[in-house]
């Protein structure tokens, strides 16, 4: 089931989330970059993208089902109800 939930949220976009905001507090540091600045936004800004790829699993699984049949909803490896239990948890 990890496996499942790990597929879920789009690992990614979590990649994506972490490369961006670390490459814009760089920029915005002029080069002198604060690590204990940067874990709050980043911490944050993965658990929405956590959230929002939940929910947006469970809302689209219809559309899921023709477009993204390997996805872990449609082929039922993680139940709906499941991926909504975890959502909260983390956004």
């Amino acid at each position: 089931m990890l496996k499942a939930v790990i597929q879920l949220i789009l690992i990614e976009h979590i990649v994506i989330t972490i490369v961006g905001i670390t490459v814009s507090a760089f920029i915005a540091s002029q080069g002198a970059l604060n690590v204990q600045v940067l874990i709050l936004p980043l911490v944050s800004f993965c658990l929405l993208v956590f959230g929002f790829n939940s929910l947006n699993g469970v809302f689209d699984l219809q559309i899921d089902k023709i477009n993204k049949p390997l996805r872990p909803l449609p082929q039922k490896r993680i139940l709906p109800r499941t991926a909504l239990d975890v959502e909260p948890r983390y956004s």
